[in-house]
């Protein structure tokens, strides 16, 4: 309750004179913003079945998947025309409010994640809000409306939680259900999953064998959260491969650097900072704790002997938390566009559908969730361990120092 209504509170204060007319405000009323809200409305309004849209690429029409038209909710409010209810006059406002409050359900389901990690119930309310009203999704808002759903990277991450302490098929089965539903809102969504769940299965048969099982049963469980989805996303946009752009334009033009994920570029304590190769689409930066986190913990870990491989897999103490961050580290290094960058562009006409992720930049968003939840874990560890002067001032200017990012983040927005 407490997540809900801390977050709910600020969505009001930062976003209230949307939220009291929501029908008619446009996040943007030109490019890329104009075109998806056409497209949300023309296929509630006049396309007769949920898969196809004649909104574009006359006159064969379109996926609605590759519209931007925000199909898991203009199909349910298709649904309901089907039983003469016609939501299309106020569907601006209905996308917008949903938009918003997605913010509210990101806090909630993150709060679940830190709590299931031991962290203390205040804590972890104050903390999710912090990280949810800093993410970089929010510079999404003005165009790109299906990346904007702050939801899915939590969930995910609160999924793969519970299964890698419990593995089990079922679990599986909804972490496979949700891989689909994002595939088919947005297609980076899935492609972040999958940088996770990859060291989840590797760490969990490392070192976890007795609950993991075998290889095979890991096969299984990759076959279900990952590739039955593709599989299914395949067959029914199979009809529309011939229209896709083979060699998309953008894939080291939308990059990330590393001063645009560390360095507060833009801040007003980085006014110093001024990078002019750094484009707002590779900004994903993810605040003056976690990169001060990330340093400490690098050089802790350069630091320690590691004579095994195990050993040299631990970065937190904490075997999740360890898979999830080597899942972002490699994320993070492709949003640089490692190692293509180094001549060797050649190399990403061998990535399959890699390669159609234009915007590389936006895959450091995994490393900006997982250093975050890192960062607060570890500063909530170091506190707990120390209770003295030193480790609360390390926690209240964690804190504060959060909460002041995360206000300069979404007053920008």
């Amino acid at each position: 309750m407490l997540s809900l209504i801390l977050s709910t509170v600020l969505l009001f204060t930062f976003y209230g004179n949307i939220l009291s007319s929501p029908n008619t405000t446009f996040f943007s009323s030109d490019g890329d913003g104009l075109k998806s809200t056409f497209n949300s409305y023309y296929h509630l309004k006049f396309d007769s079945t949920y898969w196809h849209t004649n909104s574009m690429n006359y006159p064969y029409g379109e996926s609605v998947m590759y519209t931007g038209g925000q199909p898991l909710v203009v199909n349910t409010l298709k649904v309901l025309s089907n039983f003469g209810v016609d939501p299309s006059d106020d569907l601006v406002g209905i996308l917008n409010v949903f938009l918003l409050f997605t913010l509210v359900l990101a806090v909630a389901i993150l709060y679940l994640l830190l709590v299931n990690l031991k962290l203390p119930w205040h804590y972890s309310a104050l903390v999710a809000t912090i990280i949810v009203f800093l993410s970089p999704q929010l510079g999404r808002f003005g165009g790109h409306y299906n990346l904007s759903y702050l939801f899915f990277l939590p969930l995910y991450l609160y999924l793969l939680k519970k299964f890698f302490d419990k593995p089990s098929y079922k679990l599986s089965i909804l972490i496979g259900s949700l891989s689909f539903i994002a595939l088919c809102v947005q297609a980076y969504f899935f492609a972040m999953f999958a940088f996770w769940l990859f060291f989840i299965l590797v760490f969990g048969y490392v070192n976890n064998k007795d609950k993991f099982g075998n290889i095979l049963h890991n096969i299984f469980y990759l076959l279900i959260q990952l590739i039955t989805p593709y599989l299914l996303f395949s067959i029914l946009t199979l009809s529309y491969s011939d229209y896709r752009t083979a060699y998309p334009w953008g894939f080291f033009y939308c990059r990330a650097f590393p001063e645009s994920v560390f360095l507060p570029i833009g801040k007003p304590y980085g006014t110093l900072f001024n990078f002019s190769y750094v484009r707002w689409a590779g900004i994903s930066y993810v605040g003056l704790t976690a990169s001060i986190s990330f340093f400490v913990l690098l050089f802790k870990y350069l630091k320690k002997k590691k004579k095994s491989l195990k050993e040299r897999l631990k970065f937190t103490g904490n075997d999740y938390l360890d898979a999830v961050f080597l899942g972002s580290m490699v994320a993070l290094l492709v949003s640089f566009a490692y190692p293509f960058v180094w001549d060797l562009k050649w190399l990403l006409n061998y990535t399959g559908p890699f390669k159609q992720f234009r915007a590389s930049g936006r895959f450091a968003w995994l490393f900006f969730y997982a250093i975050n939840v890192i960062a607060y874990f570890l500063i909530w560890k170091f506190y707990k361990q120390k209770r003295n002067y030193l480790s609360i001032a390390v926690l209240v200017s964690a804190l504060a120092w959060g909460l002041y990012d995360s206000y300069l983040n979404v007053r920008g927005k």
